[in-house]
């Protein structure tokens, strides 16, 4: 196993959700992710990242990829951002985000459920 893949079978023993992107696709996800957007981990690779964000975070999320891309160190590492399954239209999930080494210059995304939009 590689880096990436011990972080995040050691994150999905913990109960946690978590992938790797770089630029805007998922390079790989545990089973935890997987289970969130109604997909098989391996369907996750290479997965866009906008292809399951909800329209109201698009315009957010394509910011922070973009300036995280730049190195600008002033971008949020944790925030509220809304998603959509095949099922669920508006997912809303609180993102951390984790620059690791040894990863490719891949970033880590661990993800939580967050309260509904009422």
């Amino acid at each position: 196993m590689n880096c990436m893949e011990n972080l995040l079978d050691a994150l999905e023993r913990c109960g946690e959700a978590a992938a790797f992107y770089k630029g805007q696709d998922i390079l790989m996800a545990n089973s935890l992710f997987a289970t969130l957007f109604e997909k098989e981990a391996e369907e996750c690779r290479d997965l866009p990242i906008m292809e399951i964000c909800h329209e109201d975070s698009v315009e957010m999320i394509f910011d922070f990829i973009k300036r995280r891309g730049y190195g600008n160190h002033n971008v949020p590492t944790t925030y509220s951002a809304s998603f959509r399954t095949r099922h669920n239209p508006k997912l809303n999930l609180q993102i951390t985000i984790i620059e690791t080494k040894n990863t490719e210059g891949a970033y880590l995304a661990i993800l939580k459920e967050a309260e509904p939009d009422y």
